[in-house]
C-alpha cells in the first residue's frame, strides 16, 4: 500500500487556523521503514509553513490507518532522491522490491497522492497536538501506467534534486506533483522498480515526463 504525507502548519496548540496539505507519497519496504524521495521532505526543510510556528507530519493510508512521525524519524540520502522514514509499530504493509534489472518496454505502474490536496479528516486537540482519528484519501490518486520508455545514467543539478551518475528509469505516460516518493512497480511481478523522482517540466504540475530513482541503487546505497 502508498501512503499520503501529509503536513499541517499552525500558529498553537488548539488554534483553528491550519494550514498544509499532502506533500507527497511514500510506501514500506519493512514493517518499520518507509522510503520517500528526499525532495519530498528531509532534515534540511522539514517545518512549519511560513508564518506558523508549529507543524505535524502523518503517513496517511488508503485503508484509513494515521502515522504520525517527526524530524528524528527521518534520515537523508540526497544522492539518490531518498528519505528513510523509521516509526516505532510495525504496519504490516510491505511492499516486495526486485531483484532483477528492469527492461525497457516492461509493462508498468505507479502510486501516489495529488500534492496539496487535502482528506477528510476527522480532528481532535489534545494538550500538547493535533491528533488525527480518522482519513479519507477519496479523489486523491494520483496514480500512472504504461512501460518503460528508457533507462539511463542522468546527472541532474536542478532546485530541489541533485543526482550525479544514478540510474533512472522513465515512464511513458506523463504525471503530476505527488507521485514523488511513491512507488513504481513491475506490473507483471507487483514489485517495486524504482522512488518516483523527478518530473518535466520542472514547475509545472501536470508533467509530460516523469522517472524514478532504480531501487536496485537505492538498496545498494541503504545496505
Amino acid at each position: 500500500m502508498t501512503y499520503a504525507i501529509l503536513k499541517l502548519s499552525n500558529d498553537k496548540i488548539g488554534g483553528t487556523s491550519l494550514t498544509g496539505g499532502i506533500c507527497g507519497s511514500a510506501f514500506f519496504i519493512k514493517e518499520n521503514l518507509a522510503l520517500t524521495a528526499n525532495h519530498v521532505i528531509n532534515t534540511q526543510t522539514i517545518g512549519p509553513n511560513t508564518g506558523y510556528k508549529l507543524y505535524q507530519y502523518w503517513l496517511l493510508g488508503k485503508d484509513g490507518s494515521v502515522i504520525e512521525f517527526a524530524k528524528s524519524d527521518i534520515k537523508d540520502y540526497p544522492d539518490y532522491d531518498t528519505t528513510t522514514i523509521t516509526i516505532s509499530k510495525n504496519t504490516g504493509q510491505t511492499l516486495e522490491l526486485t531483484s532483477e534489472s528492469p527492461n525497457i518496454d516492461d509493462d508498468i505502474y505507479n502510486e501516489g497522492f495529488v500534492s496539496d490536496g487535502m482528506p477528510i479528516l476527522e480532528t481532535t486537540w489534545t494538550s500538547n497536538r493535533l491528533e488525527i482519528t480518522k482519513c479519507n484519501l477519496s479523489g486523491l490518486n494520483a496514480n500512472g501506467n504504461g512501460k518503460i520508455k528508457d533507462i539511463k545514467k542522468i546527472t541532474l543539478n536542478a532546485n530541489d534534486v541533485k543526482l550525479n551518475n544514478i540510474e533512472m528509469i522513465e515512464a511513458s505516460y506523463p504525471g503530476r506533483k505527488g507521485m514523488s516518493g511513491g512507488p513504481m512497480l513491475n506490473s507483471k511481478s507487483e514489485q517495486v522498480i524504482g522512488i518516483m523522482s523527478i518530473g518535466f517540466p520542472e514547475d509545472a504540475t501536470i508533467k509530460t515526463s516523469v522517472s524514478a530513482v532504480s531501487i536496485l541503487e537505492i538498496m545498494r546505497k541503504l545496505k
